[in-house]
């Protein structure tokens, strides 16, 4: 589904609640029962027809399903108590009670932590059928072989639209896959980067079509190197780069080294043969993106502020109108235009050059759904987060995208494009999602430099390697997965 499909299928979806249709029109009056925690239920099948998105109906007799959520701030909001009259709010009840009506059950979320889902594996206790959490605690029970590998369970059709191969994929650990992604995971969409622009000053400093850039295969670091350029401007005339000057780019440096490199089709950390491997060192590709990173055009025309140390709010120097280009989340595009301060024009993170095949954009530490080893019917749980994802596509997701874009910019046809790309090409890098503090951030250190800002002698990209490799070595040695 793209964006623009989204919005329009939330439009006959919301029109439909206002007016009091039921989320299911076919469902009748279910009688929930007892919760039933005991036995394995394999449930009674009333279709056994699936395939091309048709779910497969079981009554599993009033079971409660249980969702342990890790992630309390930033996590996937799983249940809602009532409707509201909020978009997405009744969005995510109208999924929740059509999967309780289709397959007679009802669900919990539990507030929980690692060492609550961890006490719960290693007692052998089935209290949680899924369980939310970030990238880093996902790696941790991954390598404690306390989570399943989703991809053997013959209920998930992976090829359905409403699931995020490429995303799972990038982060195949062992060659299984421990978590799923898809449309019910809104953080993943939520925390996806990309670039916003001042389509003022695009136009004032006749910049041409950024999106026929990105169309053409044209959007390069280099094209990006030398839009930014054209529009940096020393503005109080003091002949040093600061907070008073017209940027070409804003960024922290974290985000700017974990934007570019997935942008670019590299990684923090490999994964090679199932095993993290640390090769920031070796790796001659990486090392030219940060020269061109660190080059004449884009050097003298960033703000590429500390993530360690604020310094200023990024944000408000963009809505002032002193920057062509800005960092952003699909979350962060929602907070800009409510400001509605300036125009803005959105476009994935450039590719390395003209040769990369796609546009690639990087996913910062988002929650991820995984099934304990505990949990005493997979198939069953598989079945319900199926349908889970499935609603979510129809539902959840359409009316996600209506309020990150405001309903009144749902008309600017470019930018939904552009969104449609930079959501199809996303990526988790385990060197920034889980493990940022100890890669990410001290590698970022090699960009922040000769601006007047932050150090004049910033570490080298083969300093920080040779600083930091043992101490990286030893932490991907401690994850094996087989």
């Amino acid at each position: 589904m793209t964006v623009t499909q989204g919005i329009i299928s939330w439009a006959i979806i919301a029109a439909m609640l206002a007016a009091g249709m039921p989320a299911n029109p076919d469902a009748g009056d279910t009688d929930t029962g007892t919760p039933d925690t005991g036995d394995i239920d394999t449930g009674d099948t009333e279709s056994g027809e699936t395939g091309d998105g048709e779910l497969e109906y079981y009554d599993y007799h009033g079971y409660n399903f249980r969702i342990a959520n890790l992630m309390s701030d930033g996590g996937t909001d799983w249940t809602v108590d009532e409707l509201n009259g909020e978009v997405l709010n009744d969005a995510i009840y109208a999924r929740n009670r059509r999967v309780e009506d289709m397959y007679n059950i009802y669900m919990t979320e539990i507030p929980a932590t690692l060492d609550d889902v961890r006490g719960s594996v290693l007692s052998g206790e089935d209290e949680y059928d899924i369980v939310d959490l970030g990238i880093s605690d996902l790696v941790r029970l991954a390598t404690e072989r306390m989570i399943l590998d989703v991809s053997v369970f013959d209920k998930f059709d992976f090829t359905q639209p409403y699931w995020d191969n490429e995303l799972m994929d990038s982060l195949q650990l062992g060659g299984k896959r421990y978590f799923l992604a898809g449309a019910a995971n809104l953080s993943t969409y939520e925390n996806t980067h990309m670039l916003a622009y001042n389509k003022q000053l695009a136009e004032e400093y006749e910049l041409g079509d950024l999106g026929q850039l990105v169309m053409d295969g044209q959007w390069t670091v280099d094209k990006f190197g030398e839009l930014s350029d054209k529009v940096y401007l020393d503005i109080n005339g003091d002949g040093v780069l600061d907070f008073g000057d017209q940027f070409g780019y804003l960024a922290t440096d974290s985000d700017m080294l974990a934007s570019f490199t997935v942008g670019a089709d590299e990684s923090l950390i490999d994964i090679v043969d199932g095993q993290p491997v640390f090769g920031l060192d070796t790796d001659e590709r990486f090392a030219a993106l940060i020269e061109k990173l660190t080059g004449i055009d884009i050097k003298y025309s960033r703000l590429c502020t500390s993530t360690m140390k604020e310094q200023v709010d990024l944000s408000e120097l963009f809505l002032a109108g002193n920057a062509l280009f800005y960092d952003v989340t699909l979350s962060d595009v929602f907070e800009l235009r409510r400001a509605n301060e300036v125009d803005i024009g959105l476009v994935p993170y450039p590719k390395y050059d003209v040769t990369q095949q796609n546009y690639l954009s990087r996913v910062e530490n988002s929650a991820v759904t995984a099934i304990p080893i505990t949990a005493r019917d997979p198939d069953r749980t598989s079945v319900i987060v199926e349908a889970l994802a499935e609603e979510s596509y129809n539902y959840v997701l359409t009316a996600f995208y209506e309020v990150m874009l405001l309903n009144r910019y749902s008309r600017d046809e470019d930018s939904l494009f552009m969104l449609d790309i930079a959501l199809a090409g996303r990526r988790f890098d385990l060197g920034d999602a889980a493990w940022g503090d100890v890669v990410r951030d001290r590698f970022a250190a090699c960009l922040v430099h000769n601006n007047g800002i932050s150090a004049y002698n910033a570490p080298t990209l083969s300093e920080l390697a040779a600083e930091y490799k043992d101490e990286i070595d030893k932490l991907c040695a401690d994850f094996v997965f087989e």
